[in-house]
């Protein structure tokens, strides 16, 4: 997430917005943003009913957490890109961002 946060501006001249979202808390999204030392876009817990949104998205796992994921919904609401990561991989900049840029 550092590294999204740190091409927010890059996405938002796209038209992008980053928006994170996980089924914790949000006294635990806080802490896991401050621990980071901050991000520019949102972050949005699923947290009640727990996993609604994510379930809806496909990314809830088995054990009830959100599968590290990315979703690029352009402005008509279709889902344009969508990836799932293997634990402990990180999305990439470099490959979503040409991604938004394309769609500009």
């Amino acid at each position: 997430m550092s590294a999204l946060s740190e091409a927010y501006e890059e996405f938002a001249a796209a038209g992008a917005e980053i928006i994170e979202i996980s089924v914790d808390s949000v006294e635990k999204q806080a802490d896991w943003s401050e621990s980071l030392g901050g991000v520019k876009f949102p972050i949005l817990s699923d947290a009640d009913p727990k996993g609604r949104v994510t379930e809806l998205y496909g990314v809830l796992s088995e054990r009830g957490t959100s599968r590290r994921s990315t979703f690029i919904i352009d402005k008509s609401g279709v889902i344009q890109d969508s990836r799932i990561y293997p634990p402990g991989s990180r999305p990439s900049v470099n490959k979503l961002l040409p991604v938004v840029q394309g769609m500009a």
